[in-house]
């Protein structure tokens, strides 16, 4: 393991209230880029708590986002479960809610096309990516059909018809959480449906290094959906628990972009960096990091506080 930062020992100090909870708390994480933080200063923080390696495996798991719906409903006697989630599914719930984050998607990405591209570089070249707000409607009009990849489906579903000038037109647009097979493997003679790509930041990230694969588009900050993110909470749970975990995303977030602009040093965030890549490898997970300033801002660029209402 490597040495924790001075970051990593303030974060672990915010998370104790939490670690030494009588009520057990059990987090749920989504594997991404903001998130996973949260698990590992947790396990730091049960271990300072004398809890070993059993109880910490019960104590944190990974679930993909919106999943954790059997936990929930479900929590052994005296447990409270923690779980990051939408506003709007807290509030549905009538869950305890933690504010953490607003989440911006910034990029929309095209399978590599060689008309996408043409026009791109008209539009000023693939250093310069496009806004899809403009962009959007010359798709709609150079392509017949669309098939959406993605793993923010109700939003995915929402904004796409309006971003591509298709409104009434909704039949030329498919939806997947994972590329079909029949257009996997169309190859380039036949005339199948344009891949478009939404995914949260990690992904985004791999997808922007891959530009022999991907074509980038920008979403501007009015014509991406933000989406607000809270840690939920099953139980009552005193406010030394909602104010450490308020304040640890508050600290992760506020270093994040010192890091990402260079007014701190991004060592900070290594020994995240570091984890989130071995988490990403033992899940087969096609995003990783170069650097714990790439890492940093990945979780800059795509997030800011949320605030309490």
């Amino acid at each position: 393991m490597l040495p924790l930062s001075k970051l990593d020992t303030q974060l672990i100090d915010l998370l104790m209230p939490v670690a030494e909870s009588d009520q057990k708390i059990k987090v749920l994480v989504a594997f991404y880029a903001n998130t996973l933080p949260l698990a590992f200063h947790y396990a730091q923080a049960l271990r300072l708590a004398s809890l070993g390696d059993d109880d910490i495996n019960e104590r944190i798991r990974l679930v993909s986002w919106g999943e954790e719906e059997l936990e929930v409903r479900s929590p052994a006697e005296g447990e409270v479960v923690a779980f990051f989630s939408s506003r709007e599914e807290a509030e549905k719930r009538d869950l305890v809610q933690v504010p953490v984050t607003v989440f911006q998607p910034r990029w929309v990405f095209t399978e590599f096309n060689l008309k996408v591209l043409s026009q791109i570089d008209e539009q000023g070249g693939a250093g310069s990516p496009p806004d899809l707000e403009t962009f959007g409607t010359w798709l709609g009009q150079a392509f017949s059909r669309f098939e959406v990849v993605t793993e923010m489906m109700p939003q995915a579903r929402e904004h796409f018809a309006r971003w591509l000038g298709l409104e009434g037109q909704e039949e030329r647009l498919s939806f997947t959480g994972s590329a079909e097979s029949s257009t996997l493997f169309r190859g380039e003679l036949l005339n199948g449906p344009l891949r478009m790509f939404l995914f949260g930041a990690p992904l985004s990230h791999y997808f922007a290094r891959k530009p022999n694969r991907y074509l980038q588009l920008r979403l501007g900050e009015q014509g991406g959906p933000a989406f607000e993110t809270v840690v939920s909470l099953t139980g009552n749970v005193g406010t030394r628990v909602i104010d450490a975990i308020s304040d640890y995303h508050s600290v992760l977030y506020q270093h994040a972009a010192h890091v990402a602009i260079g007014e701190e040093e991004p060592q900070s965030f290594r020994s995240l960096q570091h984890h989130y890549n071995l988490v990403a490898n033992c899940l087969q997970h096609r995003s990783s990091f170069d650097s714990p300033r790439e890492y940093a801002k990945c979780i800059s660029d795509h997030h800011h506080e949320l605030e309490a209402t």
